[in-house]
């Protein structure tokens, strides 16, 4: 019976935060670091979600640190990033004494091409017990929100994330893109600096700043537009003509961003506050669209 016991398949989701970086909100309020306790349930994935922990600054070391119900010998960590991917630098593991051990080591933090990653570490499990994790991000690289919806450990290396929260329970259909770097053809890209790529959460509209082109609302002079381009054929991968975003949300003197998009492509994050039609670059905006086009940032 001890042998069996040891040997079953145990699962457990972080059930308390022991010291977080940064919050932009406490206890059960949105976007608060208790929100990673427990079994990931931010629904829809890939856009801002309320169930899911913001920091509240752009570094390079914002961390959440959590313990789990009790002690397990680990075989693996998973970290749900339902929005915004790619900062995490490190994971930590912390044994029964309080010391740490490093189980995954990220030294190029950044955007990739997907609206949401269910980030999965496997180990050989060690002699220590572990009894809590420390997720460390470089958010400063991965530009608008930043969120983490769950922590987990196992002693099983199987996938511990149930089928229906990756893709079943969202109303669109998930496209999975291969991540390495890649051209996209003249259709997107252009001799000038094209930047800051967000992929819509089905896969099909490509949002990305471009930098002092002339289709700018401003001309050659104006820093930054939203520019998009969609998805001609998925078998192909080739992409339409880029297009300007237009106006609002682009205005002619401002460096205008896109963070994200939710799922139905009808509202967008903006990076930046807009006042009176100017836009000032710290915080976030939002603008929706409608038949005839996107309304005022707000």
């Amino acid at each position: 019976m001890a042998t069996s016991a040891a040997r079953a398949q145990t699962v457990l989701w972080a059930a308390k935060v022991v010291e977080v970086s940064s919050q932009k909100a406490k206890g059960k309020e949105p976007y608060s670091p208790e929100k990673v306790l427990g079994a990931p349930n931010a629904l829809p994935l890939g856009e801002v979600n309320n169930e899911a922990w913001i920091p509240a600054k752009e570094g390079t070391n914002e961390f959440i640190e959590v313990r789990f119900l009790h002690s397990i010998k680990a075989q693996q960590i998973t970290v749900i990033e339902n929005f915004n991917p790619g900062s995490v630098t490190k994971i930590e593991l912390i044994d029964t004494k309080g010391e740490k051990h490093e189980v995954y080591k990220n030294e190029t933090p950044g955007p990739i091409p997907v609206a949401f990653r269910t980030l999965q570490v496997k180990f050989k499990p060690d002699a220590y017990l572990t009894i809590g994790a420390r997720v460390t991000m470089n958010t400063g690289k991965v530009q608008g929100v930043n969120q983490i919806d769950a922590i987990g450990v196992a002693n099983v290396d199987v996938q511990i994330v149930k089928q229906d929260f990756k893709n079943a329970a969202s109303e669109v259909e998930t496209v999975q893109l291969d991540s390495a770097l890649k051209n996209l053809g003249p259709n997107v890209n252009s001799k000038w600096v094209d930047t800051h790529p967000v992929i819509s959460p089905d896969g099909r509209t490509l949002f990305f700043a471009r930098q002092g082109h002339p289709g700018n609302r401003g001309g050659a002079r104006d820093p930054q537009d939203i520019w998009y381009s969609r998805l001609e054929s998925a078998q192909r991968k080739t992409w339409g003509i880029a297009k300007n975003l237009g106006t609002p949300p682009n205005g002619p003197e401002d460096p205008n961003g896109l963070a994200s998009v939710s799922a139905n492509r009808q509202a967008a994050l903006l990076i930046g506050v807009y006042v009176d039609g100017f836009m000032m670059p710290k915080g976030f905006s939002t603008s929706r669209r409608s038949p005839g086009g996107w309304s005022i940032p707000t």
